[in-house]
């Protein structure tokens, strides 16, 4: 299978999770705390999952993710006034609040995915703390802006809430990095194929030399 069609593979599984997972974690979340704002549950683990594993590609599962909390939220029957509150508006809120993931790609770029996740264990905790910064910050000031004067809608009302989502980033993302499932499978394919390189070129001067030794004692 090409790295290529993997990748389909792997986005498409992707974006299926996040609408599913999404939708089932926005209604049990809202279930648990009745009158609850509008919440994030696994949406931030997705994205950042999907932008570890394709670098700018994996910013397609973000709509997905973003219609998945939409789907959860107006399927909660249990609170009415809880219904009203997932609408286009949230959707895209949370559909641009996600796109502000897109800026773990600069550092992914200029250190290199893997060696960043792999090698400096403090990197994934604190980037995925910021990221729910940045999301929550993101998010509030364009639904604010959108219902009109309502600048502190989401960070003074769901920010809470979204604790269970950074908490499951946290905790997931973590063990998801120690199986090393979190990883840049290009950057992988590139050092394998260097890998691979470097062990041929050693092993055929390894060769060459036996062989220039091999002729010296025949003619010893």
């Amino acid at each position: 299978m090409s790295i290529k069609k993997y990748m389909c593979i792997d986005l498409l599984m992707l974006c299926i999770i996040g609408i599913v997972l999404e939708a089932l974690g926005t209604f049990f979340v809202n279930y648990m705390y009745i009158g609850a704002y509008p919440t994030m549950v696994v949406s931030l683990l997705i994205t950042m999952l999907a932008i570890v594993r394709w670098g700018w590609k994996g910013l397609i599962v973000i709509p997905f993710c973003a219609l998945g909390n939409l789907i959860g939220g107006q399927f909660f029957v249990f609170n009415q006034q809880g219904m009203g509150k997932y609408n286009w508006k949230e959707f895209l809120s949370c559909l641009i609040g996600l796109s502000t993931l897109a800026l773990n790609l600069i550092p992914f770029h200029h250190y290199k995915t893997n060696n960043l996740l792999q090698n400096k264990k403090w990197f994934l905790p604190v980037a995925i703390l910021l990221n729910f910064i940045i999301f929550e910050i993101a998010r509030g000031m364009v639904y604010g802006y959108i219902v009109q004067g309502d600048n502190g809608y989401i960070l003074r009302n769901a920010m809470g809430y979204d604790v269970t989502g950074v908490v499951i980033t946290l905790v997931m993302g973590i063990l998801l990095n120690r199986q090393k499932i979190m990883l840049n499978f290009e950057e992988k394919l590139e050092a394998d194929r260097l890998r691979a390189e470097e062990d041929r070129i050693a092993e055929a001067e390894y060769l060459k030399k036996a062989g220039k030794e091999e002729t010296k004692i025949e003619e010893q």
